[in-house]
């Protein structure tokens, strides 16, 4: 067994063998493992939102709290805030910055911008102090009431390449994402602890059971397959959308690391196990593992009565996850309707708007939907030492004639990164620079506006907590556009007339020194200009 997979198998027996911590059965609630990683979905109904009240004990407001400070998740997405008419205290949406405040005041309380003169007495961290999740996106995309929130323990960043971290809706050759959008969070996970990353997606699909309702669910969850195969996974290649399936721009630069995994979920609002018909859900993981095999959904139910509904008797609230690369340990329906008193979590005791305060009632309260948790295992590393050494993939050492005015550099992966310096410049010592970077968290990096004719020098460093790694080669170069190199051996000199002379003979668009779209004798003298000027 190799070192490192032996290293992840011994941090996960001995973790296993101690103390279970997740035991519903016993009142505990938490993960098993540490390293696993909580995600929890949730159809709040309306109650997140700036006019609610936020300081009443026995609130829906406050039983949200309770709930969320009681599952602990490291990612949380939630469907159905914003909407203060929906919540009956109030109207319209909220905006993306309100939303942004009234989640702050969701998870830390403090003063209430939105009710004049109040507190937010009822916040998570009364109830567990320890639990961050300081990194928010909030959907641009909405209907006109809900918005979608994704939050997490780790922060978001670009990890193919196209500069967004976040997306709230998307389309492609199969169509648009859906009425509310289906949002996007590119997420960085510690690199001592794991060897991937994550990308988490949320979605509320279209309501209703009429044939619209049903076609655009259907469509959305078409567009989100196709976005996830094409745009994430390059349909199996290294290629990110090779068929041309997904309307981004600036493109993605590359696609998903082997060990990062992709979930996703929300409320899909169609129950496919007693329907009878294929929905959202079953088109969303049709060919969507990295594998190209299905991904899977979750089979969560209620630990003590078994039932599977997340809202009323149906099950409409699903994650899915690329079981290739990630597992659940756990998973689960909460639901305090059905906890028995001697099991509930503690921050649960005490709610209740009359005796005996058990926080039995506080499901009903805070939702008409039950949250889903899943604990996924995903790969795991150790950074023990300094990143591992790496190649420059692109440009290649030595390439010439490069295209003006843009270049994309790109080097290898390096094992143990947390990050890479970049430096570019118009020496080979590298003190003449147009680039200097730090903490890229990509493996790629643009350049825009090259000059033609000049040569360039880069180095990409690779960084972690304990060294840095230089690229190999230590420094590469590469030139841009030079129309008097006519044998593209990187100088202009005598034998570069010679290869005019073909080109003119042949009437080969190289010998176009010129740039006037014809090969003739003017570009003799274009090129004498060159050769005695330098470009």
């Amino acid at each position: 067994m190799p070192v490192r997979m032996f290293i992840a198998f011994l941090v996960a027996f001995v973790a296993n063998a101690s103390s279970a911590q997740f035991d519903p059965l016993n009142g505990q609630w938490g993960k098993d493992v540490e390293s696993d990683i909580r995600v929890m979905t949730w159809n709040v109904r309306d109650t997140i939102c700036r006019s609610n009240p936020k300081n009443a004990a026995w609130s829906d407001w406050s039983a949200a709290v309770r709930i969320v400070a009681a599952m602990k998740p490291d990612v949380l997405i939630l469907q159905e805030t914003a909407d203060n008419s929906g919540n009956n205290t109030g109207g319209g949406i909220d905006s993306v910055p309100q939303l942004e405040t009234v989640i702050d005041l969701f998870m830390n309380g403090g003063s209430d911008p939105f009710r004049s003169g109040e507190q937010a007495t009822e916040y998570v961290k009364l109830y567990d102090s320890a639990l961050e999740l300081p990194h928010v996106y909030v959907s641009e995309s909405d209907d006109g009431f809900n918005r979608n929130v994704i939050l997490s323990r780790w922060p978001f960043v670009d990890l193919n390449g196209d500069g967004r971290p976040t997306t709230p809706s998307f389309s492609t050759a199969s169509g648009s994402s859906g009425v509310r959008g289906i949002q996007f969070a590119e997420i960085n996970l510690p690199n001592e602890t794991y060897l991937g990353d994550l990308v988490v997606s949320n979605a509320h699909l279209k309501a209703f059971g009429d044939s619209g309702s049903q076609a655009q669910r259907v469509a959305a969850a078409m567009a989100l397959n196709s976005y996830i195969w094409n745009f994430y996974e390059g349909a199996g290649t290294a290629t990110v959308d090779p068929n041309n399936q997904v309307s981004d721009f600036p493109p993605a630069t590359s696609v998903l690391d082997a060990n990062t995994a992709i979930v996703w979920g929300g409320d899909y609002n169609e129950d496919e196990l007693t329907n009878g018909r294929n929905g959202p859900v079953a088109i969303s993981i049709d060919g969507t593992d990295k594998d190209a095999s299905d991904a899977v959904e979750d089979s969560a139910t209620e630990p003590f009565s078994g039932s599977r509904a997340t809202q009323s008797s149906s099950k409409l609230d699903w994650m899915m996850w690329q079981d290739s690369v990630a597992s659940a340990r756990n998973q689960f329906i909460f639901n305090t309707q059905q906890t028995p008193q001697a099991q509930m979590p503690p921050e649960l005791i005490g709610f209740g708007l009359f005796p005996p305060f058990n926080g039995v009632t506080a499901s009903a309260t805070a939702s008409d939907h039950r949250p889903v948790i899943v604990d996924l295992v995903v790969p795991l590393g150790q950074s023990q030492s300094g990143p591992e050494p790496f190649d420059l993939v692109s440009p290649a050492d030595g390439a010439v004639q490069l295209p003006i005015p843009n270049v994309i550099l790109s080097w290898q992966a390096s094992e143990r990164a947390d990050s890479y310096s970049v430096i570019v410049a118009r020496d080979p010592s590298l003190t003449d620079r147009i680039l200097d970077i730090q903490d890229v968290g990509l493996t790629t990096a643009f350049l825009f506006q090259l000059e033609q004719c000049q040569t360039y020098y880069w180095s990409v460093t690779a960084v972690n907590t304990t060294g840095q790694q230089v690229s190999s080669p230590e420094i590469a170069s590469f030139s841009m556009f030079n129309p008097g190199d006519q044998n593209n051996d990187g100088s202009v000199d005598d034998s570069d007339f010679f290869a005019w002379v073909t080109n003119f003979t042949n009437q080969d668009p190289a010998g176009d020194v010129n740039g006037d779209s014809i090969v003739d004798d003017s570009d003799f003298f274009a090129w004498v200009t060159i050769f005695t000027t330098g470009c």
